[in-house]
């Protein structure tokens, strides 16, 4: 889900993305609080832009993020950090630890 100019930038870099209204937007539909409030959503990004409701709408959706136990990213820099550690996540199998120094092992010999 992304608000409006999010959901701009988000399609131009290729993504697909579900609109949403802010909170202070006319309109139908449930806005990105709603939608955070009923466990739509598992990872906030929220950088105010600078225009007439900034303040109140960021307010309300770090509210209910905080409320949900949803992680809220509120500058670029920690959103770029983020889109990083999660494009280089691996998910590793679990290892005993015999096994754990044999494929160490293994990687030092190669």
């Amino acid at each position: 889900y992304a608000t409006d100019g999010t959901a701009r930038t988000l399609r131009s870099a290729g993504l697909e993305v579900d609109d949403v209204r802010k909170v202070n937007d006319p309109g139908d539909g449930p806005s990105v609080v709603d939608l955070i409030r009923r466990g739509r959503c598992n990872l906030i990004v929220n950088t105010p832009d600078g225009g007439p409701e900034p303040r109140s709408d960021g307010y309300l959706i770090r509210e209910a993020a905080l409320t949900a136990r949803v992680p809220c990213i509120t500058t670029i820099a920690a959103a770029t950090a983020a889109v990083h550690a999660i494009a280089n996540a691996r998910v590793e199998t679990a290892l005993s630890l015999q096994e754990r120094i044999d494929v160490e092992t293994r990687a030092r010999a190669s």
